[in-house]
């Protein structure tokens, strides 16, 4: 998924410089190494052409690439109508440090589940704000998922056709609401999401703590 528009970074963070490419295209060269998996499909910015999104990105692998849609729900199904796989991973081009380990336990799992989604609870104080009170949440009941999220493409396309009006910004969410048994695990640290400038800072970080040091 990178057809974002990156309101809250004020920019395309698709093409930031990251390691020896950009973000979009880290993102993508994790699948498409992997043995396990098909076929690559990206999902790019509806208001731009394809090679211009080709060029900006720095990809230099095949992939199939499909232009999104006005919101993330769209660009979903757009992704998914151009996929012919039982199986689909859903993952969000920003989180270019996903690690192998955590994509072999979506995988893993999705052998017996039909939904899977990675997710870590947190270890801050959670608090639910209303107006200008506050309440505690109870942190044993409460996760926050991250990306690449196993689907059966089939039950999946079904839950987006079902969805409401509103805007969903997560699959599982659409799963949930279709009736889908989701399964959830562990998810990775490391695999933020690059939502504000602070997080580029980190993920820079990041890259430099896995070479090796001389």
């Amino acid at each position: 998924m990178a057809a974002g528009k990156g309101s809250r970074f004020r920019k395309k963070k698709q093409f930031l410089p990251f390691e020896n490419g950009t973000v979009v295209s880290v993102s993508a060269g994790v699948f498409k190494k992997r043995k396990d998996i098909n076929r690559v499909i990206i999902v790019y910015p509806p208001d731009m052409l394809k090679e211009h999104f080709v060029e900006k990105g720095i990809l230099k692998e095949n992939y199939t690439l499909v232009p999104g849609g006005k919101l993330r729900q769209d660009s979903v199904m757009r992704g998914l109508k151009a996929s012919g796989a039982d199986f689909v991973l859903i993952h969000d081009a920003a989180r270019p440090a996903c690690p192998g380990e955590l994509i072999d336990r979506v995988i893993s799992s999705l052998k017996k589940s039909r939904a899977v989604v990675p997710a870590l609870k947190p270890v801050s104080t959670v608090k639910y704000k209303e107006g200008d009170s506050y309440r505690d949440l109870d942190r044993e009941k409460v996760i926050y998922v991250q990306t690449p999220q196993g689907y059966d493409r089939a039950e999946l396309l079904r839950a987006y056709k079902l969805k409401g009006n509103r805007e969903y910004t997560d699959s599982s969410t659409v799963a949930c609401e279709a009736g889908m048994q989701v399964k959830t695990v562990k998810g990775a640290a490391e695999n933020i999401k690059l939502t504000y400038p602070q997080d580029y800072s980190y993920l820079k970080f990041l890259g430099r703590e896995k070479k090796p040091k001389v």
